[in-house]
C-alpha cells in the first residue's frame, strides 16, 4: 500500500481512518515509529510528521514521551467529514463557499494572535518566502500548495482543536478552490501581497490589521468569481473529476 504524492498528509489521515474502519487500528493502539510507519505508507517522514502534527492538534492521536503515538479511534473517525457539494460547481456555490470560509479564517487569525508561539509565526514567514519563490519561477502548483500550508499554519497556531477541525473539513475544498482561482489573471500576485499583510498583523499582534487583511483577502475573491463564465466551471469540474 503506497500513497500517491498528491495531498500526501491528507491522504495519510484518510488512510489511518480506513485502518480504523477495517479493524487494523483500535482505540489505544500505538503507531509504529515514524521511520517504520513512513516506509509502510510509502511517504516521506516530513509528510507523515505533518499529518501527525495535525492529528495531535485535533486530539485524534496523542504523542506520549517514551511511549510513542497513541490512536484515539473515535476522534480520528469523526474528523474532516466531507460536505458533498463540489466547490467549483458554479459561481453561486463558489461564492457561498467564500462566505463560509471568511468567518472560519477570521476566527483562526484572532486565535493565532492570542495563542501562536514565536516558532509558529516564524513558519508563516518561511511559507511566504516559498510563495515568493513560486511566483518567480512561475510555478502555480507550488504556489497553491504553499498558500494552503500558510492558511493551515494559521489554524494550527490558533491552538483550538475545534477551529482546526473546521478548517481541515474544508481542506480539500480550499485546495480545489485555490487551484481554480490560480487560473484567474493577476490573482496570484495580489493574493501574495494580501498574505504579507495578514502575516504582519499576526506577527505584530495587531488584531485589527490581521483580521481586516484576512477578510479583505477572502472577499476580494468574490468579484473575479462573479466574472467567470459557465464554461470555466465546466472545465474545472472536468479537471477535478479527472484528477
Amino acid at each position: 500500500m503506497v500513497i500517491k504524492q498528491k495531498k500526501v498528509s491528507e491522504q495519510i489521515i484518510e488512510e489511518l481512518r480506513q485502518m480504523i474502519r477495517s479493524g487494523k487500528l483500535k482505540d489505544g493502539d500505538k503507531l509504529p515509529n515514524q521511520i517504520e510507519f513512513a516506509a509502510q505508507l510509502g511517504v516521506s517522514r516530513n509528510s507523515l510528521r505533518e499529518a501527525l502534527n495535525t492529528l495531535v492538534m485535533l486530539g485524534a492521536v496523542e504523542q506520549r514521551p517514551r511511549t510513542g503515538t497513541i490512536v484515539k479511534a473515535s476522534s480520528l473517525i469523526s474528523i474532516a467529514n466531507q460536505i458533498t457539494i463540489p466547490v467549483v460547481e458554479d459561481s453561486q456555490t463558489t461564492l457561498e463557499f467564500i462566505q463560509s470560509r471568511r468567518f472560519v479564517e477570521m476566527g483562526t487569525v484572532e486565535l493565532a494572535i492570542e495563542n501562536g508561539t514565536p516558532d509558529e509565526i516564524a513558519l508563516l514567514e518561511r511559507q511566504l518566502l516559498s510563495m515568493d519563490k513560486a511566483i518567480r519561477e512561475n510555478d502555480a502548483v507550488l504556489y497553491v500548495e504553499t498558500d494552503l500550508k500558510f492558511h493551515i499554519q494559521i489554524a494550527r497556531a490558533s491552538h483550538n482543536r475545534f477551529m482546526l477541525n473546521q478548517f481541515m473539513t474544508y481542506h480539500s475544498y480550499i485546495s480545489q478552490f485555490m487551484q481554480a482561482v490560480a487560473a484567474v489573471p493577476n490573482i496570484v500576485q495580489r493574493s501574495n501581497q494580501e498574505h504579507q499583510r495578514i502575516y504582519k498583523g499576526i506577527r505584530d499582534k495587531d488584531m485589527e490589521q490581521a483580521v481586516s487583511a484576512m477578510k479583505e483577502h477572502i472577499l476580494k475573491m468574490e468579484d473575479p468569481i462573479k466574472d467567470l463564465s459557465p464554461d470555466f466551471f465546466t472545465k474545472m469540474k472536468t479537471a477535478n473529476a479527472a484528477g
